[in-house]
């Protein structure tokens, strides 16, 4: 799972050596030896070793810059050794703003958002995740606003490719996978 507000510079939980495609860290390598921008990286090393050069491991740990780039879907890495490359989308909604802006457009506020995210997407584009951004209310202030608002939530770590960020370490606690 890609962190909030984290860079590419940041540890991904969820992913491993397994899903770095070692032909597509070697054809980075041999591209960026080729061009001289890498003079500390030997063709010879492994994925692992190169990884840790290029500051895209920290402590065994893949960081989010190396899923990005060298993930084992060929169609969609960036530096893919074949088929058909796909441009990928990460959805970041403002769920204040994307609820108020329903509401004070008389919209209805009860959308699918895995259909919405797809629509965004497009046929052509893949869909990595969509994150939603939002602050809980507070329990103590309105618990039925709340209690209301934790269905929606709930719902959502339900929907495929969806991340909840929240201001609550509480609703934190309840709802994301540790």
């Amino acid at each position: 799972m890609l962190l909030r507000g984290k860079p590419g510079d940041s540890i991904t939980e969820g992913f491993s050596l397994k899903e770095i495609d070692p032909a597509t860290v070697d054809h980075f390598i041999h591209l960026a030896v080729e061009k001289n921008r890498l003079t500390d990286v030997s063709l010879n090393e492994t994925p692992q070793v190169i990884l840790e050069k290029l500051e895209l491991m920290a402590d065994g740990k893949l960081k989010n810059g190396a899923v990005l780039l060298f993930d084992g879907n060929s169609y969609c890495s960036k530096f893919s050794t074949g088929g058909t490359r796909m441009e990928r989308v990460m959805i970041f909604v403002d769920g204040s703003n994307f609820y108020y802006g329903l509401k004070g457009n008389r919209c209805s506020t009860r959308v699918d958002s895995l259909k919405l995210s797809h629509l965004l997407t497009g046929a052509k584009r893949k869909l990595i995740r969509t994150y939603y951004y939002n602050a809980a209310y507070n329990q103590d202030d309105d618990p039925e606003k709340y209690a209301e608002q934790l269905k929606f939530f709930t719902m959502l770590k339900r929907t495929p490719y969806k991340f909840i960020s929240l201001d609550s370490n509480v609703m934190k606690s309840c709802l994301l996978d540790k």
